[in-house]
C-alpha cells in the first residue's frame, strides 16, 4: 500500500502504525481518509481552490484525526451534499455496474427497463465507458446465445435461462442504442460499430426489428467498409424471412445507405 500511493493518502494512524487505533477504527476508515484527501486535490486541480460548502463539510469529517469519528460509506452517501436525486441516481447505477456478474437476471432486467428513462440525464461517460461494454461482455458471453451446441435438444432450464437472457438483451437494446446515437464519430467507430455489427450477426427477430427501426440516426456514422461488407449481408437476409413486419423494415433499411453501396452490392 505504501509504495503505490503518495504519503498524504495515509491515514495518520497507517503513517504512525498505530496498530491500536487502527483495530478500533471502523472497516474503512483508512480509505474514508484517502477519499477525503482526493477530494481535495481534485477540487483544487479542477476549480483551482480547496472545497467549500457541503463539500467541505464533508471533507472535514473524512480527515478526522480520529479514525472513530470519520463516516462511514452509507453515512457519507447520507450526506445532503449527495442528496440530489441524480446524484443518488449515478451512484445507484455505476454500483450495480461494477457488481453486474453478481446480479441474477431478474435484478438486471429490472435495472435496464428502470434505466431506460434515465439515460439521457446520465454522463455520457457512464454510458460509453460503463453501460454499453457491459452490455457488449453480456452479449457476447452469455446474453446473445439462444442456439444449443451440437444440435442436441435443449433441457428445460436451459431454454429458461435463453429466454431470461433474451429478454435482458431485449430490454437492454434500446438503451444502448440511445447511447450510440449521442457518440461522437471517433467514439462511435471504436466502440460503437463493433458493437452494432456484431447485434445485427445475432439470429433473433425481435434484436433485428429493433436495430433496423433505430437504423436512420445510426447509419450515416457507420463506415463503407462495414456496410458493404458483414452488415449488409446480415441485413440482406431480411428479404427472405418469413415475417412480413421484418422484410418491410428490411426493404425501408435500405434507404438509409442504399446510396453508400458499393457497385457489388448494388447489381
Amino acid at each position: 500500500h505504501e509504495g503505490l500511493v503518495p504519503a498524504e493518502y495515509r491515514a495518520p494512524e497507517r503513517r504512525n502504525n498505530n496498530m491500536d487505533l487502527m483495530l478500533k477504527g471502523m472497516p474503512g476508515a483508512l480509505d474514508v481518509w484517502a477519499l477525503g484527501v482526493l477530494i481535495g486535490n481534485v477540487v483544487e486541480l479542477t476549480e483551482s481552490k480547496a472545497p467549500a460548502g457541503a463539500l467541505a463539510s464533508v471533507q472535514r469529517r473524512l480527515l478526522s484525526e480520529n479514525p472513530k469519528d470519520r463516516p462511514s460509506a452509507g453515512q457519507i452517501l447520507r450526506h445532503s451534499y449527495f442528496s440530489p436525486t441524480g446524484t443518488k441516481e449515478l451512484i445507484r447505477v455505476l454500483e450495480f455496474l461494477e457488481n453486474f456478474s453478481l446480479k441474477e437476471d431478474a435484478e438486471k432486467l429490472e435495472f435496464f427497463n428502470s434505466l431506460a428513462p434515465l439515460v439521457a440525464r446520465l454522463p455520457p461517460e457512464v454510458g460509453i465507458y460503463k453501460i454499453l461494454p457491459t452490455f457488449r461482455d453480456y452479449v457476447h458471453v452469455g446474453g446473445g446465445g439462444g442456439m444449443v451446441a451440437g444440435g442436441q435438444a435443449p433441457d428445460q432450464a436451459l431454454m429458461q435461462q435463453q429466454m431470461r437472457q433474451r429478454q435482458l438483451v431485449l430490454t437492454a437494446l434500446p438503451v444502448c442504442l440511445e447511447i450510440l446515437k449521442g457518440l461522437d464519430e471517433a467514439t462511435f467507430a471504436e466502440m460503437g460499430e463493433p458493437l452494432l455489427v456484431s447485434l445485427f450477426g445475432m439470429n433473433d427477430r425481435a434484436v433485428r426489428a429493433i436495430l433496423l427501426q433505430n437504423l436512420q440516426p445510426l447509419a450515416s456514422k457507420l463506415s463503407e467498409a462495414n456496410i458493404n461488407g458483414r452488415l449488409f449481408d446480415c441485413v440482406l437476409t431480411g428479404f427472405a424471412d418469413s415475417a412480413p413486419q421484418l422484410r418491410e423494415l428490411t426493404l425501408k433499411s435500405m434507404l438509409c445507405f442504399s446510396h453508400r453501396l458499393n457497385d457489388k452490392n448494388l447489381n
